[in-house]
């Protein structure tokens, strides 16, 4: 009777490489935890038991680094991520965001994962408010991509080693688990060539600009029998076309910007008129600063979008660039009032933008905000 092998097909979006994937049982109940160490300052995520198997990844000291167990979540700011239309439970990271270690056993989330890069699919599992340090966050609960968790060694009996086949470039890896018996059937040999073909295009396509043939490729790989193909094409989709955008915005001609006049919208102070700066319209004082003492001098455009986080009891909003991408967040006192300009162009004045290790983004606080016609 032939045996039963588990084979793992990853995408070889890089080129693939040979490795070992190393599998062992618990030999007793013990905790998974979020890192390599004593807790705290680690905590634990979830709980083995007796033999229940786990993925070694590696070995850090007296720890094992494992695959995140069945059931292990990871969080995500619900402002990194859109929902893709008609998919409730899939999501696309549209800034560069870092995880946070999701526990089963307590509220603690401290601990951070991976960096998710824009275009990431992510499966959402739900949304929760969570409390990070001194802030509240609104954050969707996802499944971990790419992420570690630890077991002490000593509750882990002595690993076996399989082979397996993997990728060099671990950006947005999806396995996809086959069963076979002791080789591979035509149509899976078809589906890894393809899978090799669609990423050589696609690779063409970061040098080129054309994703033609990538497209084409990975849109048929979307149609393929196994989910996690699928879901590895989609994700791939998303990131040509994030780059054909790039690439659009890369190549479009210049406009020279003009000198223009600012003129005050509704619920604005009125003042004479005084033309911005030619240099790109982006540093003009407005009118009241010599009145109210407050600096001004900056001025920036984009979208305006609400995040999850709050600053002194007040929410946080952030304006997009026309890729989508994050430009800077936006404080101001009062700032529920912007709620009607949501998703509209706005040019907001304040001070110099300020760089905050906490959002891993430049604040601006404003002193006037307005829409853009």
């Amino acid at each position: 009777m032939s045996r039963q092998v588990a084979v793992t097909l990853v995408s070889l979006l890089a080129g693939g490489i040979a490795w070992a994937e190393t599998t062992a049982a618990a030999i007793r109940p013990a905790l998974v935890q979020s890192g390599p160490g004593t807790i705290p300052p680690f905590y634990a995520t979830s709980r083995l038991e007796p033999g229940q198997t786990v993925v070694v990844l590696a070995e850090e000291g007296e720890f094992y680094a494992i695959q995140p167990p069945p059931g292990s979540f990871s969080y995500v700011p619900s402002a990194a991520i859109r929902l893709v239309p008609g998919e409730k439970s899939v999501g696309v990271v549209h800034e560069a965001v870092t995880t946070l270690v999701g526990s089963q056993l307590n509220a603690e989330c401290s601990t951070q994962g991976v960096r998710l890069s824009p275009g990431t699919l992510v499966r959402i599992l739900g949304q929760e408010r969570i409390r990070v340090g001194q802030q509240e966050l609104h954050a969707y609960r996802i499944e971990p991509v790419g992420e570690k968790r630890y077991i002490v060694k000593s509750a882990i009996a002595q690993p076996a080693t399989v082979q397996r086949q993997a990728t060099a470039n671990h950006e947005n890896v999806m396995p996809t688990v086959l069963d076979s018996r002791d080789s591979f059937n035509p149509g899976e040999l078809n589906l890894v060539r393809l899978r090799q073909l669609a990423d050589q295009a696609y690779q063409r396509g970061c040098q080129t600009g054309d994703f033609g043939e990538a497209k084409r490729l990975y849109r048929e790989l979307s149609a393929a029998a196994d989910p996690q193909v699928r879901w590895e094409a989609m994700n791939r989709l998303e990131f040509i076309r994030l780059r054909e955008q790039e690439w659009a915005a890369k190549n479009a001609p210049s406009q020279h910007l003009q000198p223009t006049t600012y003129r005050p919208g509704p619920g604005f102070p009125s003042a004479p008129e005084q033309p911005l700066s030619a240099k790109g319209a982006d540093s003009w004082r407005p009118p009241g600063k010599g009145d109210s003492g407050v600096d001004s001098s900056y001025r920036v455009c984009g979208v305006l979008r609400r995040s999850a986080f709050y600053e002194r009891g007040q929410p946080l909003y952030f304006l997009e660039d026309h890729l989508g991408r994050l430009r800077c967040y936006v404080f101001g006192q009062d700032s529920e009032k912007w709620q009607a300009w949501l998703g509209r162009s706005v040019e907001v004045y304040g001070t110099p933008p300020v760089y905050r290790g906490d959002l891993r983004a430049e604040i601006v606080t404003a002193t006037c905000i307005r829409p853009l016609p």
